[in-house]
């Protein structure tokens, strides 16, 4: 599930872009994880808020002129 949002964003972003979301996405979980709290915990939090975070970053999105 996790995984086909990370795909859906490099077909909408530059692929730089999408590496560098999953990359601080990843890093942030591994600190979750490394302070004793559950990995499917943070997993669930990502299921849950994926859709949230991929909307409020269509909203940011502005489209340019010539491209």
């Amino acid at each position: 599930m996790i995984a086909r949002r990370i795909i859906s964003l490099q077909n909408r972003d530059e692929d730089a872009t999408a590496t560098v979301r999953f990359q601080t996405v990843f890093n942030q979980g591994l600190k979750y994880i490394a302070s004793n709290c559950s990995p499917m915990a943070f997993h669930h939090h990502l299921e849950q808020d994926a859709d949230i975070i991929v909307d409020a970053r269509d909203d940011l999105t502005q489209t340019i002129a010539g491209t």
